[in-house]
């Protein structure tokens, strides 16, 4: 655009985002479709010589990144860039999805671990029971220790390498799930049973944990 905000050149792609045609060279530039935020934008071009902001069209995310072109404290333009940020934005939202689910599964085996040492400190746990407390804080401990190891290795599938598969008994599983959950259970009179055969299955035996516990737990 030149100083007067007239289109001076503009690409196909703009054409086509801008809802307008080639003809349009040497009019003013319209852009009803992003109002109020690209008039707002190209103010704060003129003023701080920069200004972005992102938009949707139609499912795609676009970021609008406006200068303006100076040449001795005088404006004699603005560019306007137009950035398919798509992707990004996908990505970016798996990233927040994927921190918030890993702060609540580190989060599950940490406050039973500080419930099961409370309850030890505050000397509620009889003697003849304090085996069994210690005995489930070093298993939530490990259940960590093994999210810990997930996330990095998660971090290693990111990065194009597999996750170790192998036969899985989903009836030792879930003795194990019921065993740590039993406590929480039994405080809200809650019984869990469990029933039917060895079953056993190729998977990621962490992950198939994490399954069968959140659903239990829930």
């Amino acid at each position: 655009l030149d100083e007067d905000h007239r289109i001076i050149s503009i690409n196909q792609a703009a054409v086509q985002l801008f809802l307008t045609t080639p003809a349009a060279e040497g009019k003013i530039f319209s852009s009803e479709k992003y109002e109020p935020d690209m008039s707002r934008a190209l103010l704060d071009a003129k003023e701080h010589g920069h200004a972005e902001f992102t938009a949707l069209v139609n499912e795609s995310k676009y970021l609008f990144n406006i200068s303006s072109i100076e040449a001795d404290d005088m404006i004699y333009g603005i560019v306007i860039l137009a950035f398919d940020v798509t992707e990004q934005a996908h990505a970016e939202q798996l990233r927040r999805d994927f921190t918030s689910n890993v702060s609540h599964e580190l989060k599950t085996p940490l406050q039973s671990i500080i419930g099961s040492a409370e309850l030890i400190e505050n000397g509620i746990v009889q003697p003849q029971d304090m085996s069994r407390f210690v005995g489930h804080i070093r298993k939530e401990a490990s259940r960590l220790v093994k999210l810990i190891e997930d996330i990095i290795r998660l971090a290693q599938l990111d990065e194009g390498n597999q996750l170790p598969v192998e036969e899985v008994s989903l009836l030792a599983l879930s003795n194990e799930v019921q065993e740590i959950l039993n406590y929480a259970s039994e405080e809200k009179n809650v019984k869990i049973f469990i029933s039917g055969d060895n079953g056993k299955m190729k998977g990621i035996q962490s992950l198939l944990f994490e399954l069968v516990y959140n659903l239990v737990d829930n």
